[in-house]
């Protein structure tokens, strides 16, 4: 079935991204290791990421398959004051700006493109703060 397909791909693409912030030393040097697929460890040390593939659409309206999707992430820093919350972001931008065209955890990459950036926002229930940033990215089929 297609939704199961779709899961697979979410899946393979949320690896590729896991690759890319891990490689990259100047983010891993705030966050360590504490880079999240959709949820956050319980009781995670801050600051973390917490990232998302929100939708996954073809590219082409042509029949047949699509040669390329174009992918929708979200990802999320928490940390606990607002200069390592924008540290982390700033790093966390510079690591996906410079993604080359590639092929990463087996998923071939095309562009990647800075959507939106919201925060810093206080979450005074449970101290901390977030910023939130979105992301395109063309996946070569």
């Amino acid at each position: 079935p297609h939704h199961i397909h779709r899961i697979q791909k979410i899946m393979l693409i949320a690896r590729a991204i896991q690759t890319i912030l891990q490689a990259y030393v100047p983010l891993t040097a705030l966050v360590s290791d504490r880079i999240y697929h959709a949820r956050a460890a319980q009781q995670a040390s801050k600051p973390y990421i917490v990232y998302n593939v929100s939708n996954v659409a073809p590219i082409n309206r042509l029949p047949g398959r699509a040669c390329a999707d174009q992918v929708y992430t979200e990802y999320l820093v928490v940390s606990t004051d607002d200069d390592q919350v924008l540290q982390v972001a700033t790093q966390l931008r510079n690591a996906l700006d410079r993604v080359a065209p590639g092929t990463y955890a087996g998923v071939s990459l095309g562009r990647t493109m800075f959507n939106s950036m919201e925060g810093p926002q206080i979450d005074d229930e449970d101290d901390t703060v977030l910023v939130t940033m979105s992301y395109d990215t063309i996946i070569n089929n």
